[in-house]
C-alpha cells in the first residue's frame, strides 16, 4: 500500500519518492496497520507542512504502484507471483487510503490552510489499431477503462466501472474461482471514496494502438482487458521504448476525462520526453515534443472547453528514473554527475519552453512581434567529461552505468527478499491449515 502523501507545489515539488523505501521496509500488512492508526502520519505531515504546501497529491500514479509494482514486478516492490489478484487488492487499498487522506485534510485542515488535495492518475490514450474494425475499437475502450478508469471511476463517478466489474467477475468464475478477483466496495466505501478530489491530477506521455487478444483462462490484468498494444512505426522515438511522440492523443484523452468524469478541473502534473545515449544538449526532439503537446492542451482548453487549470513539464532536471537509472533523461537541464559540484546545464529546449511559458502559449504570427518573444540563444554547450562504457547493451557514461548496476542489484535484492517472505508466509499458512485440520 502507498504509505506517504506526496506533496506537489506548482512552483516546486517536495517530499516525493519516499513511499518506495517505506513500502519495501514495512510490507503490505504493516502498511494497512499504519493507515488504520487514526491517520497519525498524515496528521503530522499536514500540520508541519500545510502552511507552505497548498497543492497536495495523495498518491502519484497508483496504476504503477498496483500493476507495475505488484503485477509485472518491474517497479518497487518487484512482486509478480499473483498478477491476476494482487494488483487489484493493492489498487483497492490505495483508493481507500487516498479517500481517508482527502477526508482528513478536508475536515481538519482545509479551512485554515486553504489548500487543495487530490490524486494524480497516469494513463496513455488508446486508439484502435484498425479504426474500421469494431473489435479493435472495443479493445481500445477496454485499455482506457482498465488504465485511467481503474482509479478515476471510483473517485469521480463512484465504484469501479461496470466494464471492469463484469469482465473480471465473469473471467474469475469461468476459471473456477468462487468470486471475482476484483474486490468489492461496500455501499459505505463507495460513498466514502466518491468525490474525494479537488482537481484531476493527470500524467500523460504517449498513445498506443490497441487490438484484441484472447488469453484463454489466464488470470492476469492483461488477460482481463483482453487487448494488446503497439505503436505506429511512423511515430517519432524517444529514449524510452514505451514513449512514442503522438501529441494528438493528449487532446483526445483530455476530452475523455471531460466527458467521462463531468469536466473536473485538471492539473497536468507530468508531461515530457526522454533521451538516452551520449550527452547532446541540442535536444530538438524535446522542443518539438513540448510545442506539439502543449498545443494540443491549448486546443482542448480553448476549443473543447476542457477545464484545464495547470501544466507541469517533466522534468526540470535529469533525474533517477527508477529501474532505468540515469540512462533515460527527461530533464530540461543536464546534470553533470562527473563533476562533484553537480552543475546544472540548460539544454536548448529551455529557451523554447521558456518562450511558451512567457507567452502563455503561441502568439499569432499575423499579429507581429510580441514582447514575450525573445531571440533564440545560440546552442548550449558545456564540457562533458564522462567516459562511456557498455552496460546491458547500452552505451552509457561511467556514472550512469554505475548507477544502473547499483539499481539493478538493489532490485534483485528486493525481489529475492520478497520471494523468501512470500514462501515463508505460504508454508506458515499451509502448516497452520494442516494443524487446524487435525
Amino acid at each position: 500500500m502507498h504509505c506517504l502523501l506526496q506533496t506537489f507545489n506548482l512552483i516546486s515539488p517536495s517530499t516525493t519518492g519516499t513511499f518506495h523505501k517505506l513500502c519495501k521496509i514495512l510490507g503490505a500488512g504493516k502498511m494497512r496497520q499504519l493507515f488504520s492508526n487514526s491517520g497519525i502520519m498524515l496528521d503530522l505531515i499536514f500540520s508541519r507542512l500545510g502552511h507552505k504546501v497548498k497543492f497536495w497529491i495523495t498518491i502519484n500514479e497508483p496504476y504503477n504502484i498496483a500493476n507495475v509494482g505488484h503485477g509485472y514486478g518491474a517497479a518497487a516492490p518487484g512482486i509478480s507471483f499473483r498478477p491476476g489478484t494482487l494488483p487489484y487488492i493493492v489498487g483497492h487499498h490505495l483508493l481507500k487510503a487516498h479517500a481517508e487522506a482527502w477526508h482528513l485534510y478536508n475536515e481538519k485542515y482545509r479551512a485554515k490552510q486553504k489548500g487543495i488535495i487530490s490524486i494524480t492518475i497516469n494513463s496513455d490514450w488508446s486508439e484502435p489499431r484498425n479504426p474500421y474494425k469494431q473489435e479493435d475499437i472495443d479493445a481500445a475502450r477496454r485499455v482506457v477503462q482498465f488504465y485511467i478508469g481503474w482509479f478515476a471511476h471510483p473517485i469521480f463517478n463512484g465504484d469501479y466501472s461496470d466494464m471492469m466489474k463484469t469482465i473480471i467477475r465473469e473471467r474469475s468464475l469461468a476459471a473456477g474461482l468462487p468470486k471475482s478477483r476484483l474486490p468489492e466496495f461496500s455501499p459505505e466505501e463507495i460513498k466514502r471514496i466518491k468525490g474525494t478530489y479537488d482537481y484531476f491530477g493527470f500524467n500523460h506521455y504517449t498513445t498506443v494502438l490497441a487490438f484484441p487478444v484472447d488469453y484463454g483462462n489466464l488470470q492476469h490484468y492483461d488477460a482481463d482487458r483482453g487487448a494488446g498494444t503497439i505503436a505506429d512505426r511512423t511515430w517519432l522515438d524517444s529514449g524510452s521504448s514505451w514513449l512514442k511522440v503522438s501529441p494528438f492523443g493528449f487532446r483526445r484523452i483530455l476530452n475523455f476525462i471531460k466527458e467521462e468524469y463531468g469536466n473536473p478541473p485538471i492539473i497536468i502534473t507530468e508531461n515530457g520526453i526522454s533521451e538516452r545515449g551520449p550527452i547532446d544538449l541540442n535536444d530538438i526532439h524535446r522542443s518539438y515534443y513540448y510545442e506539439k503537446y502543449i498545443n494540443q492542451v491549448l486546443k482542448a482548453y480553448l476549443l473543447d472547453d476542457v477545464d484545464i487549470r495547470g501544466y507541469t513539464a517533466w522534468s526540470l532536471m535529469d533525474n533517477l528514473e527508477w529501474a532505468t537509472g540515469f540512462s533515460e533523461r527527461f530533464g530540461l537541464f543536464y546534470v553533470n554527475r562527473s563533476d562533484p559540484k553537480l552543475p546544472r546545464v540548460p539544454k536548448t529546449s529551455v529557451a523554447q519552453y521558456s518562450t511558451i511559458i512567457n507567452c502563455n502559449g503561441f502568439p499569432d504570427p499575423a499579429s507581429g512581434s510580441h514582447e514575450c518573444l525573445n531571440p533564440e540563444p545560440e546552442g548550449t554547450s558545456a564540457p562533458i567529461t564522462d567516459d562511456t562504457v557498455r552496460f546491458l547493451g547500452m552505451k552509457l557514461s561511467t556514472s550512469d552505468a554505475e548507477t544502473g548496476l547499483n539499481t539493478t542489484f538493489a532490485l534483485l535484492i528486493v525481489a529475492v527478499f520478497a520471494a523468501v517472505c512470500s514462501s515463508f508466509c505460504f508454508f506458515k499458512a499451509r502448516k497452520q491449515h494442516r494443524k487446524n485440520s487435525m
